[in-house]
């Protein structure tokens, strides 16, 4: 069969093929292509090209905290702030001042006076309702010598020179209540030497014998009460008067007596020299409206303390006294005495207003060095709008032992005289007034004999303050803190006398 051209050409274009379709090898060899891949040099510099430029992509954006988080975390932080300063630092602050009280007590004046042991003021004598005493088995009231007249009555008791020793009386000062009670108190050493106990006697003298009736005089031999209690009626009458005459009188045998109290409002109280033959380990006396005066009282602690009357007397003490008044004049004469070895310091305190105080105290030591951490005496004295005039020496035999002594003053002029062996700081502030410090220490007063120059140096000079170091020797250094005496004087509106130059002699 024979096909023509034209058909074969037909055939080819319209008619589908099913079958392979063929191309020459070298058709395909020589074709050029856009896809060759690159040598090995060519592609390693191209790699390192597209390493060393910066991406075009833009960097991650940051993941932003949440606003509530913030404000939690900023709550917390303010919450531990808040607690710091409100809890954590007082308590760091007291810890760190209890440790400088316990480390050293002579740097800080306060920790002195933190454990002085003044005796408590004597309780009130209680009355039953009917006002009679609340009787106790060991207690005997109104023993009379011999019948009661109508106007005086006389009573006497025995007891021995041991334990406790009271005189008490329920009878209280009111300055605007009308209490018609009047009488003294006498004790002294008795003058006969046979006695070997403490004899009380009392006189009563009355008004009337109703108001007799209602009084009630009672001794006990035990107990808290141990000696005498007076108990006056509740209320009086206009005309009513109770006056008591009491005298006690101590034996001239070797005894101790743990305590010796009084509590007598109205009643004025006189001691004679008791410290021969009797041994007091307390003496605690209080008053109200009568002066207290006492020859010479000796005891480890002695406290007296007198409303608006005057307190007078000569005094020794090992652990402490103090004297005490609101409106009453102080007059008084103190050895402090400092034990050879001591556990705390000797200290005396002062404290009046509206009147005058007067005390000459001497420092009698057998060491030198006082108890650990704290001076050997300390003495705190205050007053206002009353004179205070105190000088401060050392006994004859007592070597330069360290003191600490404050005292604060105003509307009155006050006056400080310190012995030449003194030798510390010194510290004195006025408001509103002058402030003047005198020497009268010479060579000749050095204790060691060398006859060196007495120092005098000035820290601060101006008006109104004082302050500086006064002694014999350079002033000691221990790290920054001065080691010696102080003396630190407070007062205003009048001036400060501060003298250098006394003796004990």
């Amino acid at each position: 069969m024979i096909i023509l051209d034209g058909e074969a050409g037909a055939g080819t274009k319209d008619g589908p093929y099913q079958g392979l379709t063929l191309r020459h090898p070298s058709a395909a060899f020589t074709r050029t292509s856009s896809l060759l891949l690159p040598d090995y040099n060519t592609s390693e510099a191209l790699h390192w090209k597209t390493a060393a430029s910066p991406s075009s992509e833009p960097p991650p954006k940051p993941r932003r905290v949440n606003p509530q988080i913030w404000k939690a975390a900023a709550y917390a932080f303010a919450v531990y702030v808040f607690l710091s300063l409100v809890v954590i630092l007082p308590l760091t602050i007291i810890k760190m001042k209890k440790q400088s009280n316990n480390n050293d007590g002579y740097n800080n004046p306060d920790s002195l006076w933190d454990d002085i042991e003044t005796a408590n003021p004597p309780s009130l004598l209680m009355l039953t309702t009917s006002g009679a005493p609340i009787l106790e088995f060991n207690k005997t009231c109104n023993v009379w010598l011999e019948t009661p007249s109508d106007t005086t009555a006389q009573t006497r008791f025995y007891l021995p020179p041991d334990s406790i020793v009271a005189l008490r009386s329920n009878a209280t000062y009111n300055p605007t209540a009308f209490v018609p009670v009047y009488g003294s108190l006498l004790v002294e050493v008795n003058s006969d030497s046979s006695e070997k106990d403490i004899v009380f006697d009392l006189g009563v003298t009355y008004s009337s014998s109703a108001l007799f009736q209602q009084t009630n005089i009672c001794f006990s031999k035990t107990g808290s009460n141990r000696g005498l209690s007076i108990y006056t009626p509740g209320q009086f009458s206009l005309g009513d008067r109770l006056a008591f005459n009491i005298s006690v009188l101590l034996p001239q045998v070797t005894s101790s007596v743990d305590s010796f109290v009084t509590y007598l409002p109205m009643i004025s109280q006189t001691f004679g020299d008791l410290g021969q033959f009797t041994t007091f380990d307390r003496i605690t006396l209080e008053g109200a409206a009568q002066p207290i005066i006492s020859k010479y009282l000796q005891a480890q602690k002695i406290s007296i303390k007198n409303l608006g009357a005057s307190i007078e007397g000569t005094y020794n003490v090992t652990a402490s006294l103090v004297l005490d008044t609101i409106k009453g004049p102080v007059t008084s004469n103190i050895t402090l005495t400092q034990l050879p070895y001591p556990t705390q310091p000797t200290l005396l305190e002062i404290d009046t207003g509206d009147s005058q105080i007067i005390a000459n105290v001497v420092l009698d030591s057998s060491k030198v060095s006082g108890p650990p951490k704290s001076p050997a005496f300390g003495m705190q004295v205050n007053n206002f709008n009353g004179p205070l005039n105190m000088t401060i020496a050392y006994s004859q035999n007592t070597p330069n032992t360290t003191m600490q002594f404050t005292a604060q003053n105003n509307l009155a002029p006050t006056t400080i005289t310190l012995d030449s062996r003194y030798q510390g700081t010194f510290c004195a502030k006025s408001k509103m007034d002058q402030i003047v410090v005198q020497t009268l220490v010479s060579p000749s007063d050095d204790p060691t004999g060398a006859q060196r120059s007495w120092i005098l140096d000035y820290s601060t000079q101006r008006d109104g303050y004082v302050a500086g170091y006064a002694g014999w020797d350079a002033m000691p250094m221990h790290g920054r803190k001065v080691q010696g005496s102080s003396i630190d004087i407070t007062s205003a509106l009048n001036p400060v006398f501060l003298n250098f130059g006394s003796s004990a002699d």
